[in-house]
């Protein structure tokens, strides 16, 4: 190839090369069957091909290499004396001779040939509308990051030539002489010498790039007919007929794959330092989104060149029904650049009228060009690389390098958002702005609102490496750091260890509390803190019970808690401040069940105090932190009453946590958000589940558990040869979950009973009988799932219907698994309310069910008649007091009696006497060996009922076994009362609930 051939000829004679490459692909199956032959003054392509996909291929690498081999042939007639070397191309290729090979059964293939198409209509109808975006505001959008882009694709083009890179012209350079002669209409003259140096052949641009400044406008005007729309202006790039045809006109065709830009860029790479340029668009299709608020584009642009000169100045129209373009050209341009109208359709949007100002105002917070937009009266102007908060004034927002800032939130809302390219993102943040560009631009969704993938560690050394501003920041308040640290505990640990020296003190910040001065020193930083504030009943599951007393302790030394002295003062010595650790943002990450989830979601912990394994597994992922530092940072609460796994020598460093292992430990899982598993042991049916989300053997999962076993959790165990081939399949998803519908699982028991009422149900869903559902389950058996106690065969011809079905769970669960002190009565009860019938009618239903009769005993007709149900019967046969669940047992606990008659308003005695009318279907009421007026007195005041809850409420679940000291500091600060007449109140009936006290605090 001769040293003077073009960039054009280059690349054409490659595709030919590859062409070339390809038939010797074919010429190895058969030579004798693959050739060019001669067609006049073209070549023919003859070749047999085995597959239809090298048909294809040939046939469409023969037609781009002709189109090529047309450019080449016009360079060589335009570069006489030059590229004799080429003189001999053919002057055309085609492809006629390409034939499907044959066997025994005739041709391999057939033709034409066919493949996945898009209808066009149909697909541009989706890509112009709503239905894919949502949002019309998108199209502005669209606009500005068409304009960006633009703008950026001229800076590096300039910047290209002023570091003197730019091509050199020759005299006899055909190019060369048309643009002189458009720029100044005579050869030679002085205004032609403004383009370049004719001595040296070297071309300049016709504008300095350091002169040049990028520039959008946008304007919402009506034009002389009165029509209203939205344009955009900017001085970019500009566009030629080629990329008006072959990018803005095709959906799916970015910029970038150009190839005049992949030439481009690879040149600019090269220079030192590489010139780079990061292309906004990421499909391609947004120029569609246009058509969501037009009915009418309008289009003038005007393509800068790689000498940087102004090409041809085109005005295009596209009306939105066709998508048809109209090209006008309107002559040489006097600078490049685009401006794209949209003539509006509409004026409003979900009764919103749509403004360009108020649309940019919440979406573009930093613009790296000049940015104006121009509405009426009105006009708002983007400083470059300057935060333009649409909520808060400049004051607020504290600059911290190129791409961060710290915002002070106003009433505890979330002004801080993660940017894409300056553009506003649906990830809110607290007290921070991050503008993610360049190398760490994220990765979006098709609306461009939310973030799919992104560098999540670069964020945080951004984060660490912006902390130093915050030193002599105004509003650095404590409260701040609580909702900072919430979202970023170890950027927040570091902050407040890196401020700690010159600012040991803070102020809250809190509303109604703003300029109390509070010692991060004593305090820690610990969001949860909040909640102690504001004191109510849902405080233990806000805040670990086992620390709201010394909290509650520090709080009120500076009076700000709406405790009474009495209760204050009464907190005993061993759970003061001084003897309890200084908390930090760690620890609330650990203790918060919510820890990771997308959402700004209040805190979460377990009402009975526990923090089981998976917890700490999701805390190590989402800390970046080994296990036992997790396990040796919870260590420091044992004193406190927090039941945890001891730091085992045996737990490595190296026991690493990975995302398959989050999924392993979630109880539920989607793309958003995922729920640490909340019990120490793993049932069969959340390894089914597990297994089949991570698409992994079940040996395999369960391995996966095995090596957390460590922190104390109880697995299935099974013999390796049971479990070859063992795979999760779509049907036992749904049996193994509580609703079948593979989020939740179920059994969920550590027994791993499969009831039987859950196996019907189950075969239903499944379209298939019992029996199958039952061998699908019999595969899990020797992991230890336990199957109802039946002759399967026997209930093949089962015929309920699904409401039957529901109102008859107690009973099917309790053939399944018999249990010698089931609930008839509560069952009876549960089943009549849901089929809407008597007692007596619903005995009677079941007599007729043969499969029912070992559990369907023989009962006195006349007093089942009697009975009528009352919600209350429902009531008080229910688990919880609900209504839902059957109470398991025969042998009710005087508990539930103590929390039916408070539930219902009625005394003890009234509560016995409604239950009395089920003794005769084997209901046992407990005596109650007590002075029942002064029981009735105690239950009449609900303060003796919260100090016994869990969660201080009065309700179920209540305390049970032995009662922590620091639980009954927790109850008298719910009640505002010295500690001592709490435990009193707790003791004084703590038999009947079966609790142990301590004997003094």
């Amino acid at each position: 190839m001769p040293k003077t051939a073009d960039k054009c000829c280059i690349h054409s004679y490659l595709l030919l090369v590859t062409c070339y490459l390809l038939l010797i692909q074919q010429a190895l199956v058969n030579s004798n069957q693959t050739r060019w032959n001669p067609v006049g003054v073209g070549r023919n392509l003859t070749a047999t091909c085995y597959h239809p996909a090298i048909d294809v291929a040939l046939k469409d690498h023969v037609q781009q290499a002709d189109e090529f081999l047309s450019q080449i042939l016009r360079r060589i007639g335009e570069r006489r004396g030059e590229m004799e070397a080429l003189a001999g191309f053919p002057k055309h290729l085609m492809s006629d001779g390409i034939i499907a090979a044959r066997d025994n059964s005739g041709l391999v293939y057939q033709k034409p040939h066919i493949n996945f198409q898009l209808a066009h209509d149909e697909i541009r109808e989706l890509l112009m509308g709503e239905q894919l975006y949502g949002d019309p505001g998108l199209a502005i959008r669209e606009l500005y990051q068409n304009a960006l882009d633009a703008c950026r694709y001229r800076e590096a083009r300039l910047e290209y030539l002023r570091r003197g890179d730019g091509e050199t012209w020759r005299h006899g350079d055909a190019e060369t002489r048309r643009w002189r002669e458009v720029e100044t209409g005579r050869h030679g003259d002085a205004e032609t010498r403004g383009w370049g140096e004719w001595e040296t052949g070297r071309i300049f641009r016709y504008q300095n790039s350091a002169q040049w400044q990028g520039e959008i406008i946008f304007r919402q005007e009506k034009d002389q007919n009165g029509r209203e729309y939205i344009e955009c202006q900017d001085n970019g790039i500009g566009m030629d007929m080629e990329h008006l045809s072959k990018c803005f006109a095709r959906a799916g065709r970015r910029f970038a794959d150009l190839p005049e830009f992949i030439e481009e860029q690879a040149a600019w790479l090269k220079c030192d330092p590489p010139i780079k340029l990061y292309p906004n668009s990421q499909f391609g299709v947004g120029v569609l989104s246009y058509f969501m608020l037009a009915d009418e584009i309008e289009v003038e642009t005007c393509r800068l060149d790689h000498q940087g000169k102004p090409g041809e100045k085109l005005l295009v129209r596209i009306p939105g029904s066709s998508g048809l373009f109209r090209v006008q050209p309107l002559g040489m341009g006097s600078d490049s650049g685009t401006r794209v109208r949209l003539y509006l359709n509409r004026t409003h949007h979900e009764g919103q009228r749509i403004s360009c100002i108020e649309i940019l105002r919440q979406l573009l917070w930093i613009a790296e060009f000049p940015t104006e937009v121009r509405q009426g009266a009105r006009r708002e102007i983007w400083e470059v690389n300057q935060l333009k908060h649409p909520e808060l004034p400049c004051h607020r927002c504290l600059p911290a390098g190129d791409n961060l800032w710290w915002v002070a939130d106003e009433y505890h809302i979330n002004e801080g958002c993660i940017l894409s390219d300056g553009l506003r993102t649906e990830e809110k943040q607290s007290g921070v702005v991050v503008n993610l560009r360049q190398d760490y631009y994220p990765k979006l969704t098709v609306d461009r609102k939310e973030i799919v993938e992104c560098d999540r560690q670069y964020i945080q050394d951004l984060l660490v490496q912006g902390v130093e501003v915050l030193q002599e920041w105004e509003l650095l308040t404590l409260s701040w750091l609580w909702k900072f640290s919430k979202k970023h505990p170890n950027v927040g640990l570091h902050i407040v260890q890196s401020i700690l020296e010159q600012r040991p003190q803070l102020k809250l910040g809190e509303i109604g509390l703003r300029n109390v001065e509070i010692s991060v020193l004593q305090v820690g930083c610990f969001d949860m803190d909040r909640w102690l504030l504001h004191f109510g009943s849902n405080i233990v599951i806000r805040i670990p019970w086992w620390i709201i007393p010394y909290r509650t302790a520090l709080w009120g030394r500076y009076g700000l808690l709406k405790l009474s002295d009495a209760c204050l003062e009464s907190i005993p010595p061993s759970m003061q401040p001084e003897f309890c650790p200084v908390l930090d943002p760690i620890d609330a990450a650990i203790f918060n069940r919510n820890l990771g989830r997308e959402k700004n979601l209040a805190p979460i912990v377990r009402s009975d105090g526990t923090i089981f394994p998976a917890q700490i597994i999701f805390a190590a992922w989402y800390l970046n932190q080994p296990i036992r530092e997790i396990l040796q940072q919870l260590q420091r609460f044992a004193t406190l009453g927090l039941e945890c796994t001891s730091v085992d020598q045996n737990i490595s460093d190296n026991l690493l946590v990975t995302e398959e292992d989050l999924i392993a430990f979630a109880e539920k899982t989607d793309r958003e958000e995922k729920e640490p598993w909340d019990k120490k042991y793993i049932p069969i049916a959340q390894l089914v589940l597990a297994s089949a989300r991570i698409n992994e053997p079940i040996a395999q999962t369960l391995a996966r558990y095995r090596k957390f076993t460590l922190l104390g959790l109880a697995i299935p165990e099974a013999s390796p040869k049971s479990l070859v081939n063992l795979m999760a399949t779509p049907e036992d998803v749904v049996i193994f979950s509580s609703e079948l519908d593979g989020k939740y699982p179920y059994p969920e028991q550590e027994d791993n009973k499969l009831s039987l009422s859950h196996l019907v149900q189950a075969a239903k869903k499944l379209s298939e009988p019992i029996s199958a559902t039952w061998k699908r389950v019999e595969r899990f058996v020797p992991l230890g799932i336990d199957l109802p106690k039946i002759d399967i065969e026997s209930w093949e011809n089962l015929n309920i219907s699904s409401e039957e079905l529901d109102a008859y769970k107690p009973f099917l669960d309790a053939i399944g698994h018999p249990k010698p002190d089931w609930n008839l009565a509560a069952a009876l009860v549960f089943a009549a309310t849901r089929l809407h019938e008597t007692v007596a009618q619903t005995f009677n239903r079941l007599q007729n069910l043969k499969e029912l009769e070992p559990i369907v005993p023989e009962v006195d007709l006349a007093l089942l008649e009697k009975i009528t149900i009352t919600s209350e019967d429902v009531t008080l046969l229910s688990e919880k007091l609900d209504g839902e669940a059957v109470y398991p047992s025969k042998h009710l606990a005087p508990a539930h009696i103590i929390l039916a008659a408070a539930k219902l308003k009625d005394t003890i005695e009234q509560v016995i006497q409604r239950l009395q009318r089920f003794e005769f279907l084997g209901l046992e009421i407990p005596e109650i060996d007590e002075d029942l007026t002064a029981l009735n007195e105690f239950i009449a005041d609900n303060q003796n009922l919260m100090a016994l809850s869990e969660k201080l409420d009065g309700r179920y679940p209540l305390l049970k076994g032995e009662i922590h000291p620091a639980r009954v500091v927790v109850a008298a600060c719910e009640l505002d009362e010295p500690v001592t007449v709490t435990l009193e109140r707790m003791r004084r009936f703590a038999h009947l609930f079966e609790i142990t006290l301590p004997e003094s605090l």
